[in-house]
């Protein structure tokens, strides 16, 4: 993967983090947290955290980029 390929892949892990962080806190705010609105958002959003995590490992170790 070329850095410009791996920052837009950061890019897009943390848009979607926010966005799914935007629908837990609307799910909550709703009252629709009993039909797993919330939990699937909360599960979505750390699931793009522990991408990043691995993301920005491969940036700091120098992964390799064509």
């Amino acid at each position: 993967m070329t850095k410009e390929q791996i920052n837009r892949l950061a890019q897009l892990i943390t848009d979607t983090a926010e966005t799914a962080a935007n629908i837990e806190l609307q799910a909550l705010a709703g009252g629709k947290a009993d039909n797993g609105i919330a939990a699937m958002a909360s599960g979505l959003r750390t699931n793009c955290t522990s991408c990043l995590v691995l993301v920005n490992g491969l940036m700091q170790e120098g992964a390799r980029c064509e």
